[in-house]
């Protein structure tokens, strides 16, 4: 939900003016899910042993050469871990587990990225996203952004 003081900021919106006002409860910003999407991090002590694996690995097995992913600026990498999607940023990624599975690369340009459980969902100038909150299964109204 919005505050009131969000609601004139979004009533700058041309398409979001049109909307009725009960319908602004369901407006959800970029800012609003922003940090909803996060990379792949791992601890400082698992950082450490997947490098100097990588090395030995490159070294001594040509698996790990095959399993080398480099994810460029502006894009990022979708991979499954077992059951669990993972999004890697831009760099090179080493997927050494067995269990680590390579999707695809996507550009952050795309208008949706669906991953598993995951929708990215880019709203452009000049329209409204829909979608719907998994928890509450409340409809929204997605604004413009990123």
């Amino acid at each position: 939900n919005i505050d009131t003081n969000n609601d004139d900021e979004l009533l700058n919106d041309p398409l979001v003016a049109q909307l009725p006002k009960s319908m602004l409860k369901y407006i959800k910003t970029p800012a609003q899910h922003q940090s909803k999407v996060t990379f792949v991090s791992r601890g400082i002590v698992y950082t450490i042993i997947h490098y100097v694996m990588s090395l030995f690995c490159c070294l001594c097995c040509f698996y790990s050469c095959c399993r080398m992913i480099v994810v460029r600026k502006g894009e990022i990498g979708l991979t499954q871990f077992g059951d669990e999607p993972e999004i890697l940023g831009q760099g090179r990624h080493v997927l050494l587990s067995p269990w680590n599975k390579f999707i695809a690369v996507k550009r952050l340009t795309e208008a949706v990225i669906k991953h598993g459980p995951i929708h990215i969902i880019r709203v452009q100038s000049g329209q409204l996203g829909y979608g719907i909150e998994m928890k509450s299964g409340h409809p929204i109204l997605l604004t413009q952004g990123e």
